[in-house]
């Protein structure tokens, strides 16, 4: 037996599957750059609105809107799920990927599910791209984790339709119900 075992952190955060914990930090870094670019500027523009035509999910030059300042860049379905507008919208997004997404990572194992995240994450952002204009929409960039984050969700709900969430710690709902109810 070796004396010299200790645990790590006690549990929390190093016990989170790698994948979920990669991810949670990700997404704070650039989070945490966004917020530095704030007040930062290069020639005159402001640098949150550069990092935001380069990396936001800008739409397509649709007929019509030809005069957009920004332009859709095919790794935008991948950048747009990493920056997000304000600290409740990384917070729900990231505790959704936690809540639902260790179960998940689980099952899959790591590589399976990062790549099931980013698509999930890239067919949110093609279905807002061609959905949206026809909705009266989608003439702004869009940011978050979320459709990434939905994805993982009905996964989620596919595989434990049973399992009790507890909204408000309080009211046990089926994760069958409450997911469908969500994405509604």
């Amino acid at each position: 037996m070796n004396n010299n075992y200790r645990p790590r952190g006690f549990g929390g955060f190093f016990t989170f599957p790698p994948v979920i914990k990669n991810l949670l930090i990700i997404n704070g870094v650039v989070f945490l750059a966004q917020i530095l670019m704030q007040n930062i500027t290069f020639s005159g523009y402001p640098a949150a609105a550069i990092f935001n035509k380069w990396f936001a999910l800008n739409p397509m030059n649709i007929q019509g809107y030809s005069n957009w300042p920004f332009n859709f860049q095919v790794w935008q379905l991948i950048t747009y799920q990493f920056m997000h507008a304000d600290l409740s919208h990384i917070f729900f997004n990231m505790f959704g990927l936690w809540m639902f997404g260790a179960s998940i990572e689980d099952i899959f194992g790591s590589k399976k599910f990062l790549i099931f995240y980013l698509l999930a994450g890239v067919s949110a952002g093609l279905l807002h791209l061609f959905v949206s204009p026809f909705l009266g929409g989608g003439q702004g960039i869009t940011i978050g984790a979320s459709g990434a984050v939905f994805g993982v969700m009905i996964a989620y709900a596919m595989f434990f339709p049973d399992n009790l969430i507890f909204l408000y710690f309080l009211i046990p709902v089926k994760a069958k119900y409450l997911i469908v109810f969500l994405i509604v």
